[in-house]
């Protein structure tokens, strides 16, 4: 036990010089330069002031969003619609349906990856085919269907812009019902 006492002493003699301000903590002596002050700590006087360029950038612009379709479109199983923004973005869009009593939405298929900035991206408006089948007769007799359909544009900063496209939705072209792919 006396040389476990012994050698903690000598090894505190070893230490760096300590000296014991007013309030009784131990503060080693300085020996080289001070440490940097705590982020968000006022700069210590006689210090130059922080440029602005060394502060992060924080992108509080939205994206800029172009929504493109054809404004007529034949009945079919895909309507399309076209997207484009200015910067790396992604997108999630809805469809919707008026002018037909039991159809309020339809499917939409958006790009699965992100779009680069200037980069064309398409999307699908499936309709299923029960939308097809009480569509037809509206469209047959005369009445309007119209598609909606909303985009939204997210970058990488969550900013988000919304677009929309109102699509006309005419009777196909050889005069029947539209024709399913299988």
């Amino acid at each position: 036990m006396k040389t476990t006492i012994t050698s903690v002493l000598a090894a505190l003699a070893g230490v760096a010089a300590l000296s014991l301000p007013a309030t009784g903590a131990a503060q080693a002596t300085p020996e080289g330069p001070p440490p940097p002050p705590p982020p968000g700590a006022p700069p210590p006087p006689g210090a130059p002031p922080e440029s602005p360029a060394a502060a992060p950038l924080i992108d509080e612009q939205p994206p800029a969003l172009k929504l493109r379709a054809r404004r007529t479109q034949a009945l079919a199983p895909v309507l399309r619609a076209y997207g484009m923004c200015d910067e790396r973005c992604e997108f999630e869009a809805s469809a919707r349906v008026r002018g037909v009593p039991g159809v309020r939405g339809l499917r939409i298929v958006t790009p699965a990856k992100a779009s680069d900035g200037g980069t064309r991206m398409r999307f699908e408006v499936r309709v299923s085919p029960r939308a097809e089948k009480l569509m037809w007769p509206v469209i047959r007799d005369g009445g309007e269907v119209t598609v909606l359909v909303r985009v939204f544009a997210y970058d990488l900063a969550d900013n988000q812009t919304e677009r929309s496209v109102s699509i006309r939705i005419e009777p196909p072209k050889h005069g029947g019902p539209p024709l399913r792919r299988s």
